[in-house]
């Protein structure tokens, strides 16, 4: 087993340079026109119905030329909401989601404990198992190509996910969105759509945000593809499923999910969440988005419960 550091570790691995673009005249530091940081340019968005395959680089070999035809700004809600975020970053410096040590939302000590999970892994969970197919796997059908996680919800992860989750440090999403980053170009997940497992919007009052979304934000910024936030929607609550069993869970989350045909059908999505205990959730997503037309879904979450 290696820890996050060994593997390309966020405090020591070198980050991308910005991405190439054929429009200098798009690249800005000011806030309302986005700004290029040393992960790339990080104000723009990709239009739903572009290709993103188009246009490769060696840093981002899979992202867009960067040309008023393909690329859209990024709406005044996302761009201020960027903006006070730096603002808050300056105001309250950032704490260590997992030891709450000042300066940094992921600390180098804490990062450097996160362990990937062990190889080999099943081709679908994504769980270790000595088979391509581990047991609960083998004889069963799913509408997910597959799960991905980068460890197991226990040490430092756990202590991170429950921080952004919990004790909203959100700026945490930044650091463990370069996980889920890793992961899926290791695995070279396809995907042209990002698609975040939804929030009831009662839970998502009484939250104030949708961590997976923020999550998956962060993703769509790294690879250069479009984020589809009205693509999957949770038509129906479910009751909390902390206690609940495999068969419980998915009783609860079938039929909770809907898709848009128009945002999804014939797309690649890479579906996000923090955390997957049985997989149903994930499992219910995928069906929704494969009624409408979705060519593959793939999982892909932080962490994934013992």
């Amino acid at each position: 087993m290696q820890s996050w550091a060994g593997r390309g570790a966020l405090g020591t691995a070198p980050l991308p340079d910005p991405l190439p673009s054929p429009c200098e005249s798009h690249r800005t530091s000011s806030i309302s026109m986005g700004r290029v940081g040393r992960s790339g340019w990080q104000g723009p968005w990709l239009s739903n119905r572009s290709d993103p395959r188009s246009g490769q680089s060696s840093e981002y070999p899979h992202g867009p030329h960067c040309s008023e035809s393909r690329w859209r700004f990024a709406t005044i809600e996302e761009r201020w909401r960027r903006g006070l975020r730096s603002v808050v970053d300056l105001v309250f410096p950032p704490r260590c989601a997992s030891c709450d040590r000042l300066g940094e939302w992921l600390c180098a000590s804490c990062a450097a404990q996160i362990v990937r999970l062990p190889d080999p892994i099943c081709r679908r969970c994504g769980l270790p198992a000595r088979l391509p197919l581990c047991w609960r796997c083998r004889g069963s059908r799913s509408s997910l190509d597959g799960i991905r996680a980068f460890g197991y919800l226990d040490g430092t992860l756990r202590a991170a996910v429950h921080g952004l989750k919990y004790r909203g440090r959100r700026g945490a999403t930044r650091p463990l969105a370069r996980l889920l980053n890793q992961i899926a170009t290791q695995e070279s997940l396809p995907h042209d759509l990002v698609v975040p497992v939804p929030l009831h919007p009662d839970r998502l009052a009484e939250r104030g945000f949708n961590q997976a979304e923020l999550l998956a934000e962060e993703v769509a910024l790294l690879t250069g593809r479009p984020i589809g936030r009205a693509a999957l929607s949770r038509v129906r609550a479910t009751p909390p499923q902390v206690h609940s069993g495999i068969a419980e869970r998915r009783r609860n989350v079938l039929g909770a999910f809907r898709a848009s045909e128009e945002a999804v059908e014939g797309r690649e999505v890479l579906l996000i969440d923090d955390v997957a205990t049985t997989g149903a959730t994930l499992e219910s997503c995928a069906r929704a988005l494969r009624a409408v037309g979705a060519a593959s879904v793939w999982g892909l979450v932080l962490a994934r419960e013992r």
